[in-house]
Order: structure tokens, then sequence, then C-alpha cells
């Protein structure tokens, strides 16, 4: 409406200015907060690349490689499977992730082989979203277009700088996150790509650590948001490996929030993570509506 656009053209920015002044007569489109990846108009502009507060960089190149399906697809070394395989396959995948739930690679084929349906609702959620749309067309990945050691030099309090911080205080590179070798649309092995690629971003929006109550808190706020069979497996058979005092927390505290993030926020593969990394951390979690940590839950310590 007219009324929430003027209200969010008086934002502030974070250098001090409001966004009317960095604008400077562009046209910023007012972003609807529930179905949008911006959150409200301010990040999704800073998204679209509509405010010039900031230096305006991109943090990472401009994602064309990733157009090219081929980089992130290779159906030469992953044929086509048949319902039957995949299934069998499934089965050898859940058994393995139920006695071992750390084993990625479990989890990794279980989440090719189980998730067509909601991987396309994904899709559609993204292709009715302006960002999700233009994250669809340009496919950045982030193995490929994020340069973490020019993030390391960024401001403390920035998202790039805490998303860098976080990388290196875990020893994760972005590489280490398992290929999708089970999905036969290239398009949803691109969003289930995304979805892998995004999850250390998301930890560090929700400031979650990564230890198993850390991850199974994720779990459920990916649970709602996307409805992938493999995150309701973590997200269910998980809490086995807690103390009963941990479950006790889950149950009235911690998964409570997981289902206000999820309502509140927007879906989180609608979010272009790869040009918000000059934004403030604080800022950014108030404007994509993610409340703070309940103070019993595990926070990643920077």
């Amino acid at each position: 409406s007219m009324t929430s656009a003027a209200k969010y053209m008086h934002n502030i920015a974070p250098n001090g200015r409001t966004i009317g002044s960095l604008c400077s007569g562009a046209i910023v489109r007012t972003i609807c907060c529930r179905c949008s990846g911006g959150g409200n108009s301010r990040v999704g502009a800073l998204q679209t690349g509509v405010v010039s507060g900031l230096s305006g960089r991109r943090w990472c190149s401009d994602g064309a490689s990733g157009r090219d399906s081929s980089r992130w697809f290779d159906r030469s070394a992953n044929p086509p499977m048949s319902s039957l395989e995949k299934a069998m396959l499934a089965v050898t995948a859940a058994v393995g992730a139920l006695r071992d739930p750390t084993r990625a690679d479990f989890v990794a084929t279980l989440g090719d082989t189980t998730g067509a349906p909601a991987l396309d609702a994904m899709r559609r959620k993204m292709l009715a979203d302006e960002i999700g749309r233009e994250i669809l067309a340009q496919k950045p990945v982030v193995t490929e277009h994020v340069r973490i050691h020019e993030l390391r030099l960024l401001p403390a309090g920035t998202f790039g700088k805490a998303y860098a911080d976080f990388m290196d205080s875990q020893g994760f590179e972005a590489e280490g996150r398992p290929s999708v070798k089970y999905v036969d649309d290239p398009e949803l092995a691109y969003v289930m790509l995304r979805y892998r690629e995004v999850h250390d971003f998301l930890h560090v929006l929700t400031g979650l650590d990564t230890s198993v109550e850390g991850e199974i808190i994720q779990k459920w706020l990916e649970l709602m948001q996307t409805g992938l069979p493999m995150t309701l497996l973590s997200a269910t058979v998980g809490p086995l490996h807690l103390s009963s005092e941990h479950r006790r927390l889950l149950l009235t505290e911690w998964v409570p929030w997981s289902a206000r993030v999820a309502v509140q926020m927007p879906f989180f593969l609608n979010i272009y993570y790869e040009r918000l990394f000059e934004y403030d951390l604080n800022q950014l979690r108030a404007d994509l509506d993610i409340p703070p940590l309940p103070k019993s839950a595990p926070a990643h310590k920077y």
C-alpha cells in the first residue's frame, strides 16, 4: 500500500540516512513482508540493487556460470533411476541416517530420493516471489561465487563478516556440502542445491550453533518452511539423542521459537544472501522478523 511504502521510505539506513535520500529518485518497489524474500522494502531494495547507501559492491560474481546447469547437474555422472530404484535407495539411506544421523551422505541421498514433491512446492514459492524468481533465473552457486577471503575484511557486526567468522570457527568450507545426485529435473536439482548451500547463512541469521541441539532446532524451522521429508526425519529422530531436559526445552521453548520464525520471516530461499553481506546483522534480523533465540537455546559464540 501507499502508506506502507511511505513508512518504509523513511526507515533509517545503516549509515544514518533515510532510504528516500539514498534512492535519489529511484523507484523503490514495496515488497510484502510475508510473501517476499526481502522481509521489508528496505531489505528487498538492497537485494534488488536499488539502494545505494552501502557500497553497492556484490561480494560474489554475477552468477552467470550458475545458469549453465552442467556446473551443478551432471546427468552423465548420475543417470536417471526408476521409481523402484529410488525407493530402494531411499530405504537404505533412511536406515543409515537413523543409525547415524551425522552421516551427511545418507541424509543427502534421502533428501534427493524423497524430496521431489516438496522441491516442486519450494520452486513454486520462489516463482511467486520477485527475489525468488531472480535467484532461479541467475542460479547463484555459493561454492563458485562467494569470495569468503574478502568477507573476512568486512567490518565487525556485518552479515558477511559474521558468516566468514562462523565458517572459520567451525572449520567449514562451502564445498563441503553434498552434491545433488538423484534429482532428475535440473531446476529442482538447483533448488535442492540452493537449500543446502544457504544452510550456513541461515545459521548466522538465527544465531544457532552447530551442536546436535542447534541443528535440530534449525531442522524444525526448515521443515515448517519446506516440508522436505528428510527434515522431518532429522527433526523427529534427532531428539532421541537428547537428554530429557533438552527434550523438554525442545517441546516447550525451541520448537515454538522455530514455528514463530517460520511464520514471521520470509521463505528463506527467497533471500538473496550474497547481496546482503555489508548489511548490519542485527538490523537484518530485525528487518526479516527473526526474533532473538530463547536464552536456553544453543547460540553460536563469535
